[in-house]
């Protein structure tokens, strides 16, 4: 599943891009509650 590989993409992207292109695609994934568990430990990463 591409969120539980998505950590360890995180650390090696720079943090403007994290900020602009992966926090406010995981944003969109906050209206669905099953994903939140996957969704909200990468938010925390990126923060």
């Amino acid at each position: 599943m591409f969120y539980k590989s998505l950590p360890q993409v995180i650390d090696k992207l720079p943090m403007r891009v994290n900020l602009q292109r992966i926090a406010s695609a995981l944003e969109l994934e906050f209206i669905n509650p099953e994903m939140i568990p996957f969704v909200l430990p990468n938010m925390f990463l990126i923060a």
